[in-house]
């Protein structure tokens, strides 16, 4: 028996690092986009999906970096099928059934599992050798997840459920940040980077593929020649958070552009992320994937190593846009029209600005919890999310009172230090995806929703080990 028992152990042994090889490698993350776009096309993604949370396990099981772990985090909400959807418009059981619910649980077990063994592994002994101490943007993040955890305490609106969002949000800044931070601890800063930049474009391509799908098979998706924009739907979110997830991968897909193998592929991916973008109608969409990528090209034309080649494309770009508007100027104008007029519509968010407000008035200490909004004329598009004030500053007093919007105030001040030490033009590009999801969160709730959170958190990241690192060489001079 102990003979078996050993042959076994030299088996896994031997076959772990060509694994982690694998998981490592940019084979990986590209099977996995490619496995959540055919399951979200075809309605297989429940089943799909079991492949790619087994795979998630071994990586966390073989490997030490939680780079590998990316692909799969940042796409895994991707795969729902609008049939399938729990939310609008289809309020779907299909994922409440027994069978699935059971395999779910068994999955889910395993993956908390997994990740629990990565953190005893991989987080725990580091965070012990800092001895907390040398935690980056520590105790601003304590306090914030602290904030969290209060959300309307002693309020009349206080309920268990406001408890357990609090919790998802503190878990997320605090602890989940922590994995991600040391997860990143032994990757080169630059291969990390480059590795992003692919991410983003194989997170695009996802999305990108859902929408033409989504033009291509949804009878009501076009009326009178025009997108009707309360049909655009994936089943996993509607047009602002599609718009949102768009956006928020132009400025790594132009710093591919900038720096990695074939430009081109990594530029024609960040233009058709902002058309794609324009195409959810998002209004917050339009605004910051242009500032995104007017941002991101400008830059380009300054630093990083192809400047010259962007200037060129910059003023081709330039001459080509004043022809096409020349051009195309009836069929502009009508659109230009069509969003005017949509743009003075607030869609019911001076109503829940004025409900923050008040929930903050009446319990200004500790504010009415996340779940203080009672009934509102705005749709929910999913009863298990809280009604959300769609402007960060307004939610954490009406979630949190005085109490949570000093703890953002003070960690985002903190995240802000963070970027004037030794500025670059590479912390640059991973500041613009933040403040995409800030600027898009003042009219939007993407701080607040967990699966938005995600490439802030892992910018957010990469930037702490870069201060880390540049101490390091400075103390060594």
């Amino acid at each position: 028996m102990s003979t078996a028992v050993s042959k076994l152990k030299e088996k896994l042994y031997s076959s772990k690092e060509p694994l982690k090889n694998f998981f490592e490698g940019s084979l990986y993350p590209a099977l996995v986009a490619v496995f959540t776009l055919v399951g979200h096309i075809s309605g297989l993604e429940f089943y799909i999906n079991i492949v790619n949370m087994l795979a998630v396990c071994v990586a966390l099981l073989v490997c030490t970096s939680f780079k590998p772990i990316l692909p799969f985090m940042l796409t895994v909400i991707f795969q729902v099928n609008i049939k399938h959807s729990p939310g609008i418009p289809t309020w779907s059981s299909y994922y409440f059934e027994t069978p699935k619910l059971i395999i779910l649980a068994i999955l889910v077990a395993l993956l908390v599992g997994s990740l629990v063994y990565f953190i005893i592994k991989n987080t725990v002994p580091k965070i012990r050798r800092d001895a907390f101490r040398k935690l980056p943007l520590f105790p601003s993040v304590i306090i914030l997840a602290a904030a969290f955890l209060l959300n309307g305490l002693f309020s009349s609106e206080w309920r268990p459920s406001s408890l357990i969002y609090g919790f998802i949000q503190a878990f997320i800044y605090s602890v989940f940040f922590y994995i991600i931070y040391y997860g990143f601890e032994d990757e080169d800063v630059s291969a990390l980077l480059d590795s992003l930049s692919y991410i983003a474009a194989l997170v695009a391509a996802v999305l990108i593929g859902e929408m033409i799908f989504m033009f291509l098979t949804y009878d009501s998706i076009f009326a009178n020649g025009s997108l009707v924009k309360e049909e655009i739907n994936l089943g996993w979110g509607i047009w602002n958070p599609i718009g949102f997830c768009l956006t928020v991968t132009i400025p790594m897909q132009m710093r591919g552009a900038m720096k990695l193998k074939y430009p081109f592929v990594y530029l024609t991916s960040a233009l058709l992320t902002w058309i794609f973008a324009i195409l959810t109608l998002s209004r917050n969409a339009l605004i910051f994937a242009s500032l995104a990528i007017a941002a991101s090209m400008i830059i380009a034309c300054f630093v990083g190593e192809r400047k010259r080649l962007f200037r060129i494309i910059t003023a081709v770009g330039v001459l080509l846009a004043v022809a096409a508007v020349a051009l195309l100027w009836d069929k502009i104008s009508t659109t230009l029209i069509d969003l005017i007029n949509r743009g003075f519509s607030d869609n019911g968010r001076y109503e829940l600005w004025s409900i923050g407000i008040n929930n903050f008035l009446s319990a200004p200490v500790f504010g009415t919890g996340f779940f203080g909004y009672g009934e509102t004329d705005v749709f929910m598009v999913a009863t298990f999310i809280p009604t959300l004030a769609h402007n960060t500053l307004v939610e954490m007093l009406s979630a949190a009172g005085i109490v949570g919007i000093l703890a953002y105030l003070y960690y985002r001040a903190s995240t802000a230090i963070l970027f004037i030490k030794n500025f670059s033009y590479e912390k640059l590009m991973l500041l613009l995806p933040i403040l995409l999801t800030l600027g898009m969160s003042l009219i939007d709730n993407f701080v607040f929703h967990f699966y938005t959170s995600f490439w802030y958190l892992i910018c957010l990241a990469v930037v702490c080990k870069m201060n880390k690192e540049q101490q390091k060489e400075m103390d060594s001079e």
